[in-house]
């Protein structure tokens, strides 16, 4: 009798909720594999100088690209998305900052993944900067301002692959829609009397925030500053209870330069750990992942190794190769603690090179080094895209060797296993 009286009462009167007959099932869909998930907010926090800014701007041209992220196999192509980066002025300036950022990991990218420079550029015009409105006033995550934020979202969708409204004469339909947004930094984001030290504030906060993802679809970091020596994310616990996702950057207690995100709460995911260096890059520095090959990981923290810069008899080359060293990269550990391969069987991922050509010490960490002419030396991005793989002599290119010619004296460098 109460099925029936349901089935026929009148719209107003029917009740709210739905059955789950009615509700279809879906899986999350990832914008980096673990951490980032379209329609969920992830918060990324760490201390200053983890390259947190960086390992997003990385993330947004992988997305812009369609390019595979930390965890994926290198041949993985997704269809390119929009980004809204939504910055609050206060730190990173968009002209002086935030593009030099976008411009070098383009092109870190397109060296990577062997993609045409100029084309890996024009992925620029599917980021976009929102640091202030139009009329000059700042961007806030109150209520009243996501609901700006999710109509600036809707007005990025509408538009077409060349940047064309749906009133321009030669509008082509929507292309790609928004997958990713980064919010930086959560407190200096926060509107007048919005507050996230305490529960209920926080809880407001991030709710109004979890909403405003389901409703735009797109996966949203909010990256944070932590507390208590880098191990507490600031602000109540409500900031990471109220989410799915949350995670801490930290350096690498064995090699400070490799920067380590670590999961705090994440309930919907087991993520493994993603580590990185930052390298020098022009305009500016980038990110580089470091490898996530079983070898890898079980190889545990970063090797470092010596260099036997004495040249066995008859390795030196032709005379006007004369100087050029042959520099065997050594690992420190033994060989059955370096499951990756024997000895010495490592890839180079940092040097300071005192070249010919090139006076004084020419850093290097992740790029591609072309080296000095006279080393014949080449040098390819790796599979994992953080670390190099170099080939002697040049007439080789691909050839992963234990070996690293240059002219001149190596400084210094840090390694990491090499795959098997």
């Amino acid at each position: 009798m109460a099925e029936a009286s349901i089935a026929t009462a009148p719209a107003e009167d029917a009740p709210a909720s739905l059955s789950f007959d009615l509700i279809p099932g879906a899986s999350r869909r990832w914008v980096v594999p673990g951490t980032v998930a379209e329609g969920e907010v992830t918060v990324d926090a760490g201390a200053g100088e983890t390259a947190k800014s960086l390992r997003n701007a990385m993330w947004a041209v992988r997305v812009a690209l369609g390019l595979p992220m930390p965890g994926e196999a290198r041949e993985v192509r997704h269809e390119p998305g929009r980004v809204l980066w939504v910055a609050s002025g206060t730190e990173d300036d968009p002209i002086f900052d935030l593009s030099p950022r976008f411009a070098s990991a383009l092109l870190a990218c397109a060296a990577e993944f062997e993609l045409d420079p100029e084309q890996a550029r024009a992925a620029a015009g599917r980021i976009h900067n929102l640091s202030e409105w139009a009329d000059g006033a700042p961007v806030f995550i109150t209520d009243e301002g996501l609901s700006r934020v999710r109509a600036e979202v809707d007005a990025l969708n509408a538009l077409d692959e060349a940047n064309r409204g749906p009133r321009h004469p030669e509008y082509a339909g929507p292309g790609p829609r928004v997958r990713f947004i980064v919010l930086d930094p959560l407190d200096a984001l926060l509107g007048d009397g919005q507050t996230i030290d305490s529960r209920p504030g926080a809880r407001r906060t991030m709710t109004g925030l979890s909403r405003f993802a389901r409703g735009t679809n797109a996966g949203v970091t909010v990256i944070h500053h932590v507390v208590a020596n880098g191990n507490k994310i600031a602000g109540s616990p409500a900031v990471t209870n109220s989410v799915r996702l949350a995670f801490i950057t930290a350096p690498d207690k064995a090699n400070k330069a490799v920067k380590v995100m670590r999961k705090v709460k994440a309930n919907v995911s087991s993520p493994e750990d993603i580590r990185y260096v930052i390298a020098d890059g022009d305009p500016a520095p980038f990110v580089a992942f470091l490898g996530d090959a079983p070898a890898e990981r079980a190889a545990g923290d970063t090797l470092r190794g010596r260099i036997a810069a004495s040249v066995p008899a008859g390795e030196a080359g032709p005379a006007s190769d004369a100087g050029t060293l042959r520099a065997r990269v050594r690992a420190a550990a033994r060989a059955e603690e370096t499951p990756a391969g024997p000895a010495g069987s490592c890839r180079l991922l940092r040097a300071d090179l005192d070249t010919e050509g090139n006076p004084g010490p020419a850093r290097y960490v992740g790029g591609t080094y072309p080296g000095p002419a006279a080393a014949r030396t080449a040098a390819r991005t790796d599979a994992g895209g953080a670390v190099l793989s170099w080939s002697v002599p040049a007439s080789a290119p691909g050839t992963e060797v234990a070996a690293v010619k240059v002219a001149g004296a190596v400084r210094s460098y840090a390694v990491v296993p090499a795959r098997p």
